[in-house]
């Protein structure tokens, strides 16, 4: 019997190289485990060149010019039927230049197994290869909740049924998308590990960092909002609490870190409301952070909201917040995965505007209340601890 391990290829939308929002996270938790598990294993992602800065690439990525994309992106969105989001035209892209379809293509034939984070990827391999090799689907959401237009829907359905019938068994983050994915196929294999946290010891620069921009921005208290750009991460913001910041006083704020920081500029100056300048007056943006740096605005922080109100997946964010230890007022939706954990004191639960911004005046004026839950079990290494057994034997059987 050979003891020659097997190689295993992750195949995503991004590098994880210096993973910083919650798909490179939990992609590098995967593989981080995959090689705890025996198996030899290798990333590629395919992306947009001006995404990644060059320090955060991976050296087997395929890296997409921003002037290839461009020339290409009327054609490729008409292949697809409508504008669509560099998730689905990358892929596509790649079908299309055989150089880097051969570079995809030859890498896969050389790993046993094949994990592909999120179906998008799938779209750009050539099926004949993938049939004597044992595929996995590792899925962060239930993508087609994430696309408003419905010829996008429909189409990232498609992707995700084809990869779903082609898949061994599917990894998934919560109970919601473990549903959804039966409804499709009964009789799938399904492996729910949810997301969570790796614990991070204090770091001292990092925390003077945050330190010094707080005091430059002349912050004081603040409630922080760690997010994503995702629609409905900002939609959920406006939704919940949108404009309604007037209790907030001179050296009270709301801090989003993160890439929604981005999204919630662009939206809020496209949108021409002359109330944008009530946000922009009470509202911080704190950019890309490292581990260090995010860490400490969150010890820094007075609590931790999470506003969300639709989308999909497990936020990895809710993980972190209970995590923290922080007081953290939060939607039900924002919970969905963490249901046990809503009774705790230092959790306020609030699906209207008005009770949710009511919690947040009183986080002002409160201590951080006793955490009575097994912090614990909020790590990677329990989330994995619970679901490696029948992972290793999906694999090899």
């Amino acid at each position: 019997m050979s003891n020659k391990k097997k190689r295993l290829l992750m195949i995503g939308s991004y590098p994880i190289v210096k993973p910083i929002h919650g798909g490179q996270r939990r992609s590098y938790e995967l593989l981080k485990n995959y090689l705890k598990l025996g198996f030899e294993v290798e990333f590629i992602g395919a992306y947009l060149e001006s995404n990644y800065s060059k320090d955060k690439r991976g050296v087997n990525d395929i890296v997409i010019s921003n002037k290839i994309y461009h020339d290409n992106l009327n054609f490729m969105n008409y292949l697809v039927g409508f504008e669509a989001r560099e998730d689905i035209i990358i892929p596509k892209l790649i079908i299309n230049l055989k150089k880097l379809s051969n570079k995809l293509n030859n890498t896969i034939n050389n790993f046993d197994i094949i994990h592909f984070e999120q179906p998008f990827m799938f779209q750009a391999v050539n099926k004949k290869i993938l049939e004597n090799k044992t595929v996995i689907f590792g899925s962060h959401n239930i993508e087609e909740d994430l696309f408003d237009h419905l010829l996008a829907k429909k189409y990232v359905k498609k992707i995700t049924t084809d990869l779903l019938k082609f898949g061994k068994f599917v990894i998934v983050c919560s109970e919601n998308e473990k549903q959804y994915y039966l409804k499709l196929d009964k009789y799938k294999q399904i492996i729910e590990i949810p997301n969570a946290v790796s614990p991070k010891s204090v770091d001292q620069f990092g925390q003077t960092k945050i330190k010094n921009l707080l005091n430059k921005e002349k912050i004081k208290q603040y409630l922080l909002f760690v997010s994503s750009a995702h629609e409905p991460n900002f939609n959920s913001f406006m939704k919940i609490i949108g404009f309604k910041l007037g209790f907030l006083d001179d050296e009270q704020f709301i801090v989003v870190a993160g890439n929604l920081s981005y999204l919630m500029k662009i939206k809020l100056a496209e949108s021409n409301d002359p109330r944008s300048i009530i946000i922009e007056n009470k509202v911080k943006y704190f950019f890309e952070l490292n581990d260090q740096e995010l860490q400490a605005l969150i010890d820094q922080s007075t609590g931790i909201i999470l506003p969300i109100v639709y989308g999909s997946g497990s936020n990895l964010k809710t993980a972190e917040a209970l995590y923290s230890g922080k007081n953290i007022v939060a939607t039900s939706f924002a919970f969905r995965g963490y249901e046990p954990y809503m009774k705790f004191a230092n959790v306020k639960i609030a699906d209207n505007s008005d009770d949710f911004t009511n919690y947040m005046q009183q986080m002002f004026n409160q201590k951080n209340l006793p955490v009575a839950y097994d912090k614990n079990k909020l790590t990677w290494q329990h989330s994995f601890s619970q679901n490696n057994k029948k992972l290793r034997e999906l694999i090899n059987e």
